[in-house]
């Protein structure tokens, strides 16, 4: 039952060593992914509630005179 409670309170297991991560770390930053839910056809499976993401705060891509040549790329799926 650990488990399960460790993800409901921020004072305990997973999200407690995230906030913990976050204090430590002023170039990274973890947080839980809020706009994947959003965007799925099934949109109320449990697992979308357990994922997490990560902010690289201080990558080229972030600042504001970057070198990198941006493209879009269009991604086809066969089933659909």
């Amino acid at each position: 039952m650990l488990g399960y409670y460790s993800m409901k309170n921020s004072k305990l297991g997973v999200l407690a060593a995230i906030n913990q991560f976050n204090k430590n770390n002023k170039n990274l930053l973890i947080e839980k992914q809020r706009l994947l839910k959003n965007y799925r056809l099934f949109k109320n499976a449990k697992w979308l509630n357990h994922f997490f993401q990560v902010h690289i705060l201080k990558h080229p891509s972030r600042t504001k005179n970057n070198n990198l040549k941006k493209q879009n790329v269009v991604l086809t799926n066969p089933y659909f």
